[in-house]
């Protein structure tokens, strides 16, 4: 590996012609706004390299990343909360407006944000084990905001993202695959070898012709990054500062906390 560096939570390295992102924001890997500035920094260097074959986007083993750091985000100001909304829409954006194939390579579990993560990628490989991913905010409290909703159905189907999202489900690696939220399950002996694998594939989609296809397979996608940049930031951060949502939230971190102690 070469180009390796590390600030405020993503390891970023280049292995040949395939730039790597590793989340690493210990114990959870949770989003906060100093997280999401240093992905959104990392991705916009990765967006410039012109002679990049591809994008991944990984966790340490074990877990990608828990979701939103809701002890940090119930200190936020509104301003904060609102900055911290659109921090994580631009993430949205550059993971959609890529110009190379990105994976999101999960290796552990990803529940909530760590799922809106992977929601723009061409391709999701889960790590076989006992983990969980999909988008539970319901259960936590939140709303899920309009440009998630929408990503998440390009992905599962209109129908089966509505009952996800109304249920709030964390599924196994074979549930993940047999709705589609995962491209593919990996035992954890072979992750290695299908990521290098992934390598050579992205390496081959170079060019004119499949370049312009990616292009227009993934037009709608374009347009829901033109619709995400004039997204209601101000209506999240009103349903954030609501009094019935701060109480489900502040009821959830102490069940945390319970849990932990």
């Amino acid at each position: 590996m070469n180009g390796e560096g590390q600030a405020r939570g993503v390891m970023e390295a280049t292995l040949e012609d395939v730039r790597i992102l590793t989340l690493e924001r210990p114990p959870v890997n949770a989003l906060d706004l100093g997280f999401l500035e240093c992905l959104d920094d990392a991705l916009a260097r990765a967006a410039q390299e012109e002679n990049l074959a591809g994008l991944i986007l990984t966790g340490r083993p074990g877990l990608f990343s828990a979701g939103l750091d809701l002890p940090t985000l119930l200190t936020y100001s509104r301003e904060e909360i609102t900055r911290f909304w659109g921090l994580l829409h631009r993430v949205l954006v550059r993971l959609i407006r890529h110009p190379r194939p990105v994976l999101a390579a999960v290796n552990g579990h990803c529940p909530a944000g760590g799922t809106v993560l992977t929601l723009p990628a061409d391709q999701r490989f889960f790590c076989s084990g006992p983990y969980r991913i999909g988008l539970n905010e319901v259960d936590v409290g939140l709303a899920v905001p309009p440009l998630i909703v929408t990503l998440f159905q390009r992905v599962v189907g209109v129908r089966t993202a509505g009952a996800l999202l109304i249920e709030g489900r964390l599924l196994e690696p074979t549930e993940a695959l047999a709705v589609g939220l995962v491209d593919e399950v990996v035992p954890p002996e072979l992750w290695d070898e299908r990521l290098t694998r992934w390598r050579v594939t992205a390496r081959r989609l170079r060019g004119p012709a499949r370049e312009s296809t990616r292009q227009a397979a993934r037009r709608d996608l374009l347009e829901l990054a033109r619709r995400a940049e004039s997204e209601d930031l101000e209506a999240l951060s009103d349903f954030w500062f609501a009094p019935e949502t701060r109480r489900a939230l502040a009821a959830f971190v102490e069940r945390l906390k319970s849990r932990r102690s």
